[in-house]
């Protein structure tokens, strides 16, 4: 069962770095890290705009179905356009809430 999960998680890290790829190459850059907290203060992931640059910036620490989650959110959120090859190369589970957006022409 342990060989199962672990394959389960590397598929889920293959699929962020894809998302990620994607992203980027519609001209907001993704940034995974761990994120800074202090005592007084708790840093979030989430989108950003840094000197006219969109951001994304995803705490490692998160689980990697939240990292996932995060990254849908940025193209829902922007209403990204997908190409017909870079919906293909994507899971089952984000090919189904990425559909809906427009495939670009």
């Amino acid at each position: 069962m342990a060989a199962a999960s672990k394959k389960s998680e590397l598929e889920i890290e293959r699929e962020i770095k894809r998302l990620s790829k994607i992203i980027e190459a519609k001209g907001v850059k993704v940034r995974r890290e761990k994120l800074v907290r202090g005592h007084s203060f708790r840093v979030k992931s989430g989108a950003c705009e840094i000197v006219g640059q969109e951001h994304v910036f995803i705490d490692k620490r998160l689980p990697t179905e939240s990292q996932v989650a995060i990254l849908l959110d940025a193209f829902v959120e922007r209403n990204l356009c997908l190409e017909a090859s870079e919906l293909s190369e994507l899971s089952a589970r984000s090919k189904s809430i990425l559909s809906s957006l427009t495939l670009a022409s």
